[in-house]
């Protein structure tokens, strides 16, 4: 019993300090590979250099238009990639339209700052010869930014 009650104490001790949302439903599209953004991005503060940010992104509705492409995927904080969200998307080995749906990622970022920081995604055609595209058909992409006590 004290495991179980020590255990809740601990989980009570964490708190959320504030809450930030954007979203976007502007279809973007690329046809390179090089990093473009998405045009999903969200600005938090933190109030404490020790605190975390709970970052949860869902983008909907990708695709890739034809030739032998795929799509590439990551989640920017600042100038600084922190994690890749898709490798390969939507890449079939043919010249097919390929929709492959919405994606999305959960990761707990520790920026170590009181600084304002703004969190993005950014995507690119991994094949450099044909258009890939975010929230084709104007499909809502979303980021949430929830800043938490360690």
């Amino acid at each position: 019993m004290t495991l179980a009650r020590d255990l809740a104490n601990t989980a009570n001790d964490k708190s959320i300090v504030q809450i930030v949302y954007a979203s976007t439903g502007s279809e973007k599209t690329v046809s390179n590979n090089t990093y473009v953004d998405t045009n999903l991005t969200g600005t938090i503060t933190p109030t404490s250099a020790s605190n975390k940010v709970l970052v949860m992104v869902t983008h909907g509705s990708n695709q890739k238009d034809a030739n032998n492409t795929g799509m590439a995927m990551r989640l920017m904080r600042d100038a600084t990639e922190i994690v890749a969200i898709i490798g390969d998307g939507g890449k079939t080995g043919t010249n097919a339209r390929n929709n492959f749906g919405g994606t999305s990622i959960n990761y707990l970022d520790t920026p170590n700052t009181t600084s304002a920081v703004t969190y993005k995604t950014q995507f690119m055609s991994q094949g450099n010869n044909a258009s890939v595209a975010v929230q084709s058909e104007g499909r809502i992409s979303s980021i949430v930014l929830m800043e938490v006590t360690p």
